[in-house]
């Protein structure tokens, strides 16, 4: 049972970093750079087969968070105050992630 607990907790953890990651390329060179370009042809509405089915499982769980939470507040709030909105929500997530790591530690 241990065994499987760490594979989700890494699979988990993984998705986490790699949406940080993606979230402060983001923030850094916003929509018009390469990796919003590229994100934004990712995803695939009807896949066809198993690879098209297979990116689609790994945009959700690697981009789509920060992708889509980044273009629906630069096209609410415009583009900087949007960044900035988006840095602080990154921020809450960061400390949130922070306190629910350390609670079995806190007692």
């Amino acid at each position: 049972m241990e065994t499987i607990g760490l594979i989700i907790f890494t699979i988990v953890g993984l998705s986490i970093g790699l949406q940080f990651i993606t979230g402060m390329l983001f923030f850094l060179f916003g929509t018009s750079s390469p990796i919003g370009s590229y994100l934004s042809n990712y995803y695939v509405k009807k896949p066809k087969d198993f690879f098209d089915w297979f990116t689609n499982v790994f945009y959700i769980a690697a981009h789509s968070f920060a992708h889509l939470l980044f273009l629906k507040l630069i096209e609410k709030y415009g583009e900087l105050k949007g960044r900035l909105i988006y840095l602080g929500q990154w921020i809450v997530i960061i400390i949130v992630i922070a306190i629910a790591v350390n609670i079995p530690y806190m007692f």
